[in-house]
């Protein structure tokens, strides 16, 4: 039977239990929001990159950031970065012109908007279901499996990681003010209770 589950938007760049790996687990009050909330910064997302079973396989050692990530255009795009996917799926919204195209590269998938006749094509979600896949802030890697243990005790508790405006993070650090990209852009962990480890990892923005 399956055990209950919960989501926990972790922040990325943090203090590890018995890790040595830095400490950044920064709290502020974002405007609009009761009480403080837990945030990366544009640069430390942006820099966050994606490993797997594919792209281990190739030559060069690459591994995409978000910031290649976020800025391909096309599907062409997307398959080279993470190789040919396993299941493709397009589905046309009822305007006629709006399609999401989901990719599944075999515990990791992919989910992108493109406008026909148009240059807007967005990524909606990236969601890692399997330890073959990870991402990467800084040196240390995060991977559906991990313990949630070795994540320190407050970030297990948080709610929400939010990703800060590009150039405001030194400010709040000033002013406690964080100007954010938007509630719903989120980084998300999500934690099987029973086992104690980490179920998936999700990015997700409102577009």
């Amino acid at each position: 039977m399956r055990g209950p589950t919960r989501l926990s938007s972790v922040l990325l760049v943090v203090g590890l239990v018995g890790a040595g790996c830095v400490q950044a687990q920064t709290k502020k009050k974002v405007p609009g929001q009761h009480g403080p909330k837990p945030y990366i910064s544009d640069a430390e997302f942006q820099d966050i990159s994606v490993g797997g079973e594919f792209i281990s396989g190739k030559s060069s050692g690459f591994q995409p950031t978000f910031r290649d990530i976020l800025a391909v255009s096309s599907l062409d795009g997307v398959i080279r970065l993470f190789g040919e996917p396993k299941h493709f799926n397009r589905a046309t919204f009822p305007d006629g012109k709006t399609v999401r195209a989901d990719l599944n590269f075999g515990g990791m998938k992919t989910e992108y908007i493109k406008v026909s006749g148009s240059s807007y094509f967005r990524l909606r979600e990236l969601k890692v279901t399997s330890p073959e896949w990870s991402l990467t802030v800084g040196e240390k890697e995060f991977c559906p499996g991990m313990a949630v243990n070795q994540l320190s005790p407050p970030v297990r508790k948080s709610g929400y990681v939010y990703i800060a405006k590009q150039g405001t993070a030194k400010k709040a650090k000033r002013s406690g003010e964080l100007e954010i990209t938007d509630t719903r852009t989120q980084v998300t962990f999500e934690i099987d209770e029973d086992s104690g480890t980490v179920k998936t990892i999700r990015f997700h923005q409102m577009i």
